[in-house]
């Protein structure tokens, strides 16, 4: 198993796993329109949690689009197992 940093899209486990920097919340805040008042993103206390996040979902292409795809094999075959497995050993770590 490989760690790979690359999710496209910000999911609720995002604001608890948040890796940002200064220079992000900064480019963030010049970029966003609305950001402060509209709209703001908690990200002193998502860095103050600092937790290790794993995102195991399905795997396709065009996420949330209309021409969304899934992969069929992963997503039905080997994703239950490696929840399953995940799922195991972080219990045996933490017991």
């Amino acid at each position: 198993m490989t760690e790979t940093e690359l999710f496209a899209g910000l999911c609720d486990l995002s604001y608890v796993g948040a890796k940002v920097s200064d220079d992000d919340v900064r480019a963030l805040s010049e970029n966003m329109p609305g950001w402060g008042g509209i709209y703001n993103i908690p990200l002193a206390e998502m860095q103050g949690l600092g937790l290790p996040v794993m995102n195991l979902g399905p795997s396709g292409e065009a996420p949330h689009k209309r021409d969304e795809r899934l992969h069929l094999s992963y997503s039905l075959d080997v994703l239950p197992e490696l929840l399953k497995r995940a799922v195991r050993e972080i219990s045996k770590r933490n017991s």
